[in-house]
């Protein structure tokens, strides 16, 4: 039985990351919805940055397939979906198709939230390879930085795979 499994649809390195800081952890890296998912204690899903209203949807049919609901779901998803970034800069990250994307991954989390099952939303600025200092926003405060890097990022996934950190809640991660 898999304690975590991680779902980079992405293909990053966010969930080999992840990975190596739950040592200890069974740990299930794929990067498409299978049969892990149906054991799984805690479901990490880095989602798309495009389709992820589309396939919410397989992940649900993989959660309605188990016997009993995961512990947690932290999904990774996009920061502006909130309107906690002004619209030119999501234009600036995602070009004309920036509330397109907002309104895919809003639809993705209400899904989430409406599964009933203790979550985290962590709504992060695109990715980078290096290294970035890391800031925290609660739901409902800007998210000012521009950036992440992989590696902090992984941090903040890690400590939401706990099921009594950020319970509940969706949190902008930046690099300021």
């Amino acid at each position: 039985m898999a304690t975590l499994t991680v779902i980079d649809e992405q293909r990053s390195r966010l969930g080999t990351l992840v990975a190596a800081k739950l040592p200890s952890t069974e740990v299930v890296l794929t990067d498409r919805f299978d049969t892990t998912l149906q054991t799984a204690r805690v479901i990490v899903w880095v989602a798309p940055v495009e389709r992820a209203d589309d396939r919410v949807f397989e992940l649900i049919d993989q959660i309605d397939a188990r016997a009993a609901a995961p512990e947690k779901i932290v999904m990774v998803t996009l920061a502006g979906i909130n309107g906690e970034v002004p619209d030119e800069q999501l234009t600036l990250w995602y070009g004309d198709a920036a509330q397109e994307l907002m309104l895919a991954h809003q639809y993705a989390t209400k899904m989430i939230d409406e599964l009933e099952i203790d979550y985290t939303l962590i709504r992060r600025v695109p990715l980078v390879d290096e290294e970035t200092p890391v800031q925290v926003t609660n739901e409902g405060q800007p998210v000012m930085g521009t950036r992440i890097g992989m590696q902090a990022l992984s941090e903040i996934v890690v400590q939401a795979c706990d099921p009594t950190v950020f319970r509940n809640q969706s949190i902008g991660v930046s690099d300021q």
